[in-house]
């Protein structure tokens, strides 16, 4: 599937956290960029994180997936 990305805040608002720490990630490489003009974060990387913090989540990584790829379109 193609991933369009996320905006920042998008990403801010599934992880809960604020827009310097989604900065962050990115310098980490804990959050992967698929485009600069505007900044937009790989889908797959933002569910990835959710489940490395929180391992249960895998358990419905269906609609972990399907709900994450929505706020794409928000």
């Amino acid at each position: 599937m193609n991933d369009l990305g996320l905006t920042i805040r998008a990403t801010q608002d599934i992880l809960g956290c604020t827009e310097s720490y989604v900065y962050r990630l990115i310098k980490w490489a804990d959050l992967e960029v698929v485009s600069h003009r505007p900044t937009k974060i790989s889908v797959q990387s933002v569910i990835d994180r959710l489940e490395t913090r929180n391992p249960f989540l895998r358990n419905i990584r269906t609609a972990l997936d399907y709900h994450v790829r929505e706020a794409v379109n928000v």
